[in-house]
C-alpha cells in the first residue's frame, strides 16, 4: 500500500488511491510541546519539502477547527542539529543549506535491513540506519559540501527537473522512465537510476558541533 500527501505519490505503480482527511500539525506546535529534537527525520513520501518550508519560513502553520484556514504560529526558536530527508528533489538540499545545514551525507538505504523482522513474504524489513555523526554515506562518515552532495546526487539519479519540488512536478508535463519491469510515469523530480536503491540525505547544522560540546560539558 502506498501513502502520501499527493495523489501522484499514492497512486504510483498504477495502484488505486483514495483521499482521506486526517488531522495534521506543524513543526512549531511539536517543538513547542516537546522541545527541539536533536535529530529530525523526514520521510513523508514526497511531502518532505512542505516540512522543509516550515523550517525555511521560520513560522509554521497549523490546522485549526475547522481545518479550512491556517494560523501562523511563533517562529521556530531553534533548529535540530541534525536533519535527514528522502532524496526526491534537488531543491531540498538548497532549502536545507539556506537554513544553516551546511554539511551533507548521501546515504544508500537498501542495505539497512532488520534480518530478525520479516514481512509476510519472509523478506527482512528495512530501517533507516544510523543518523548524525554515525550515519555512513557514500563518503563514509565524513561530511561533504552542498555542491559535492548535489553533484553526487546527479551521478546517482535521473534528474527530470532540477528546479521542481514534488508538488509542482506532479502537476507538470509527464515524464516516463524505463525500468526493468515496466515503463512508468516518473513520480519525483529526482529518482534513483538503480531500481533497487534509494537515498536519504543527512544534514548537519552549522551549530551542531557547538551544541555537541555544550551537551558533553553539561
Amino acid at each position: 500500500m502506498q501513502t502520501g500527501c499527493f495523489h501522484s505519490v499514492g497512486s504510483r505503480y498504477d495502484t488505486e488511491a483514495d483521499e482521506l482527511d486526517v488531522e495534521s500539525t506543524s513543526l512549531a506546535a511539536l517543538f513547542k510541546k516537546y522541545g527541539t529534537p536533536w535529530y529530525l527525520k523526514l520521510d513523508t513520501e514526497g511531502a518532505d519539502g512542505i516540512i522543509l518550508q516550515q523550517i525555511s519560513a521560520g513560522a509554521c502553520a497549523a490546522w485549526e477547527n475547522p481545518p479550512s484556514f491556517f494560523t501562523q504560529l511563533s517562529k521556530l526558536s531553534s533548529k535540530p542539529p541534525f536533519l535527514s530527508f528522502e532524496l526526491n528533489s534537488l531543491t531540498y538540499l538548497e532549502q536545507a543549506a539556506a537554513q544553516g545545514y551546511e554539511e551533507f551525507k548521501v546515504v544508500p538505504q537498501s542495505h539497512h535491513k532488520a534480518k530478525h523482522l520479516l514481512d509476510e513474504h519472509g523478506r527482512p524489513l528495512t530501517h533507516a540506519g544510523e543518523f548524525g555523526e554515525d550515519a555512513v554515506g557514500l563518503s563514509g562518515k565524513s561530511w561533504i559540501s552542498q555542491g559535492d552532495a548535489t553533484s553526487l546526487c546527479r551521478r546517482l539519479c535521473l534528474v527530470h527537473d532540477e528546479h521542481a519540488d514534488v508538488q509542482s512536478f506532479a502537476t507538470g508535463p509527464p515524464r516516463y522512465v524505463d525500468r526493468d519491469f515496466a515503463t512508468l510515469r516518473a513520480c519525483f523530480p529526482v529518482e534513483s537510476k538503480n531500481d533497487e536503491e534509494w537515498y536519504d540525505i543527512h544534514c548537519r547544522h552549522r551549530t551542531a558541533l557547538q551544541e555537541s560540546g555544550q551537551a558533553a560539558n553539561s
